[in-house]
């Protein structure tokens, strides 16, 4: 894929991301640009994005989507949900989702750092994440 060339994302990566079904929950706003490209950067098979914004409860709503929708990874954008996260992360659980927490925008760099900074084996950083 030229896109996630481009952006410096190995393959290991995208055979990770490909095919697969991807919640991005929280934040606010209209976000179809970058929901598109992370979609067709990291090869993923669907992604939705649900803001949850004028919502007073969008852990709850997050979690209806995930039980619904039977997701693969879900990124909970950090600051734009409560603290309290156990019904996410029940849902999640269900269906056999993976849950990451992505402090920034989603990008496509972003969206894989977030998915795959969570799997450093032995304290080390992956291979593909290191700089010179």
């Amino acid at each position: 894929n030229t896109t996630a060339r481009k952006q410096g994302i190995p393959k290991s990566v995208l055979k990770a991301t490909r095919g697969k079904r991807l919640l991005i929950a929280g934040g606010s706003g209209s976000h179809e640009t970058q929901r598109l490209a992370v979609k067709r950067g990291l090869q993923f098979k669907e992604v939705d994005w649900i803001t949850g914004e004028r919502n007073p409860n969008p852990i709850e709503l997050f979690s209806l989507a995930v039980r619904n929708k039977m997701y693969d990874v879900v990124l909970l954008m950090a600051g734009t949900a409560p603290a309290e996260t156990s019904g996410l992360r029940a849902a999640c659980k269900a269906v056999g989702a993976s849950l990451f927490y992505l402090s920034g925008s989603p990008s496509i760099p972003s969206v894989a750092e977030a998915i795959f900074a969570h799997h450093v084996v032995g304290g080390r950083v992956p291979e593909w994440m290191q700089t010179e």
